[in-house]
């Protein structure tokens, strides 16, 4: 990649190889430290299952959209838009897609300031931890996309051994806990599909900065690769986490993948889910901003230049938002639910206009 000349774009390209690790890292955030949970509420012990599940919905949304980019090959999701939805409408879906991952970004940020309070700063103020993401969130949003590319194969490359300490709950695996299969209802599957798909989302940010993927033709491959890495991660969690407690205790646990941590016993380090959450909170800090990166690019989608994308506008509005959110929110993993759920409705129409009406129009000349 060359240096980047803009936050939202300028002279530089980005090589697809890199798309592993920004599509990996940006899916990986809180909901793996509760998806064992959520899944034993939805559908028991089959909570793999269903992780496999929603991964091949987001493959198949996936290829989708790339085949309609690839049909206009110097234009992003929201330019294609544009010519598919006509100006009004499109408009108005940048500023519905601008606002929703903006709101998306700043839960996820006080969701996991939550869990640090919970676990880290019991006593600490959360405005002190606010200050403490927003300052290097702000220098990521200078950086523009190009920074966060490069930062996500640091972050990848700094919390991949975290999953050396999985041998903990393999080696206490009981199997009885994982038969028998398939005892629940398609009603059941289908909301644990819709409460995980949350989990999966951020790979949409490929779209949104596509025209600078060069060369185009191995864009799907490595952006693929990423997530099925992130279903890998997801998937061997689950599964330890379900053959570790049984699907009848995670119900009551709140974050079971910090209680596997727990199980990890080290002479020289007294609290290694410390250590985990020190690193994990480099995934936050990459998603949050990614998302926010996307909020700022539908803004200049509708108005270039607007004060509202620039970087210090949008990381004082991400601190005024949440101090109104009230310290120790109980709810605020739910709301995140119920966002996740919300879009993978909207996911799923927006995919299937924008398929058909690519259809019925000619795209430009593959190059």
């Amino acid at each position: 990649m060359e240096k980047s000349r803009g936050v939202y774009g300028g002279g530089f390209s980005i090589d697809p190889v890199y798309l592993f690790f920004l599509v990996n890292t940006m899916q990986v955030g809180v909901g793996i430290l509760r998806a064992p949970r959520v899944m034993a509420e939805d559908v028991g012990r089959e909570g793999w299952i269903v992780a496999i599940l929603a991964a091949l919905l987001v493959q198949f949304v996936m290829v989708c959209i790339f085949y309609v980019l690839r049909k206009y090959q110097s234009l992003s999701l929201l330019e294609v838009g544009h010519i598919l939805f006509g100006k009004t409408l499109n408009s108005f879906l940048s500023i519905l897609i601008g606002v929703y991952y903006f709101l998306l970004g700043v839960l996820l940020l006080r969701d996991f300031i939550g869990i640090l309070q919970d676990f880290i700063f019991t006593a600490s103020s959360p405005v002190f931890l606010y200050l403490l993401f927003l300052y290097p969130c702000y220098l990521i949003l200078r950086g523009g996309i190009s920074l966060l590319t490069r930062f996500s194969v640091v972050v990848l490359l700094s919390t991949v051994w975290l999953m050396i300490f999985l041998i903990y709950p393999y080696l206490n695996f009981q199997w009885e806990f994982m038969l028998p299969l398939f005892q629940h209802e398609i009603k059941d599957y289908a909301k644990a599909t819709k409460d995980i798909m949350l989990d999966y989302f951020g790979f949409e940010i490929v779209f949104f900065f596509y025209p600078l993927i060069a060369p185009k033709k191995k864009a799907l491959l490595y952006a693929s690769l990423g997530h099925w890495f992130t279903t890998l991660v997801y998937f061997l969690i689950i599964v330890g986490a379900t053959g570790m407690y049984g699907s009848d205790m995670l119900k009551h646990q709140s974050y079971p993948t910090m209680d596997m941590f727990r199980l990890v016993q080290l002479p020289f380090i007294e609290r290694v889910e410390i250590i985990g959450l020190s690193t994990w909170s480099m995934l936050i800090l990459l998603s949050v901003t990614g998302f926010i990166l996307i909020c700022g690019q539908s803004i200049q989608h509708i108005r270039k230049g607007s004060f509202l994308s620039k970087p210090g506008t949008l990381t004082l509005l991400i601190f005024l938002t949440l101090l109104f959110i009230p310290d120790r929110f109980l709810d605020i993993d739910q709301v995140l639910l119920y966002l996740g759920v919300i879009w993978v409705y909207v996911l799923g129409v927006y995919t299937a206009a924008f398929v058909v009406l690519s259809y019925f129009r000619k795209g430009t000349k593959k190059t």
